[in-house]
């Protein structure tokens, strides 16, 4: 094989490598912005039944101030300091 084709012959195949190269980057990158994409719409719905389970919470305590009778009811003589 003449040295002219034995470099054209390497040069193909770093050609070909590097193709390939930049294939699986390309799909690493993808699959790494998917995760992301998809991690960043599950802390989002965490947060938001996060914040569901404490408006709950306050509901619960307002509609138990609501139904509370004025004896059980504090008072502000009740705090206050003698």
């Amino acid at each position: 094989m003449r040295p002219d084709h034995q470099f054209e012959a390497w040069a193909m195949q770093l050609q070909r490598d590097a193709q390939i190269f930049i294939a699986i980057n390309l799909i690493a990158g993808i699959a790494v912005l998917a995760l992301m994409c998809w991690g960043i719409a599950w802390s989002i719905s965490v947060v938001r039944r996060w914040e569901q389970r404490e408006e709950a919470k306050l509901r619960a305590f307002q509609r138990f101030v609501a139904n509370m009778t004025a004896k059980e009811s504090p008072t502000t003589d009740h705090f206050r300091a003698d």
